[in-house]
């Protein structure tokens, strides 16, 4: 496995519980909460973990919600690479309603980033960077901050000379597409935003040339939109390609994504193949999801789905 730094500037302390039913105008008394440490990145390494992989996880953190955060990744064994900032690391509530199976998920932004605190960041990211041969960049950017710092943080990786997967969305993916990044950056998105880029619907066809465009626009190594049920396309130099996971009982979609990217380096940083990279992405996905609260795949789960995983050229 090579050398994997995942940066969360953004990170979050996720706490999940369960009610009956959700009532407007009532005290609602919830079951005992789940909690664990959150943000995209920071779930990136949480679920290579577990997958027996391991990486460095660079996070921003502030106040005793950030000491939590800390505390619950030191207990887990995950390596961070610490950024002090102002203000308290913002907090996720989840609660799933039994009666209906909805699950329901309130999001704080976290606290402001002013430029002062963006270019500390940048230098401090610079050692860990230059040390890593692949930077996953996932979640959000902490508000304050526009969508040219993701571009920036993009291209500081992919400078130092680290092949770079970058999972993004709404303005911040706008401007990577504009920037041209570097041959050596994947790019992964859903369908929601590969949709609203391509102005209605896409079958698996159509996401899978529209894929291609947006590679080709971009300059990247290869991207990925993520379909849900439908799977996921890649669009590379070599084709376009088509993954589909196995039926499998939904019990919480939170952290799939985040699962697929943590299995799309496992499987390319074992074997340098970018189908196993796919393949193992979906067998992470599908396990995510049949995970309860805010749990990611598990290493069983993987082992079980991956073998009924297909893909294929399109």
């Amino acid at each position: 496995m090579t050398h994997v730094l995942t940066i969360t500037l953004n990170p979050a302390l996720d706490v999940a519980t369960s009610i009956a039913r959700v009532e407007v105008d009532r005290k609602l008394r919830c079951h005992a909460p789940r909690i664990d440490p959150g943000g995209g990145g920071v779930n990136v390494s949480r679920a290579m973990a577990k997958m027996g992989a391991r990486s460095r996880a660079f996070l921003a953190h502030g106040g005793v919600i950030g000491e939590a955060l800390l505390g619950r990744l030191d207990a887990e064994g995950i390596e961070t690479v610490r950024f002090a900032i102002p203000g308290e690391t913002r907090l996720s509530f989840a609660v799933r309603e039994e009666d209906s199976g909805h699950q329901y998920r309130f999001v704080l932004p976290g606290p402001d980033w002013t430029p002062a605190v963006f270019d500390d960041c940048r230098d401090a990211l610079q050692d860990p960077v230059a040390q890593s041969e692949c930077v996953a960049i996932s979640g959000s950017f902490p508000p304050g901050l526009g969508p040219e710092a993701v571009r920036e943080t993009v291209a500081l990786a992919a400078g130092r000379g680290a092949h770079v997967l970058v999972d993004t969305s709404g303005a911040a993916l706008d401007r990577l597409l504009e920037a041209e990044v570097a041959d050596r950056v994947v790019l992964v998105t859903n369908k929601d935003e590969a949709e609203r880029l391509a102005g209605g619907a896409l079958g698996v066809e159509a996401a899978a040339s529209f894929a291609g465009r947006l590679r080709e626009r971009s300059g990247a190594a290869c991207l990925i939109l993520t379909l849900g049920a439908a799977g996921a396309v890649a669009a590379t130099p070599a084709g376009r390609f088509h993954v589909s996971p196995p039926d499998a009982p939904i019990v919480s979609k939170v952290g799939a994504g985040d699962s697929f990217a943590a299995g799309f380096i496992v499987g390319l940083g074992r074997t340098g193949d970018i189908h196993e990279g796919l393949r193992r992405a979906m067998a992470a996905a599908t396990s995510a999801i049949t995970t309860p609260a805010t749990e990611l795949c598990t290493r069983e789960g993987v082992e079980k789905y991956l073998p009924e995983i297909e893909l294929k050229e399109l």
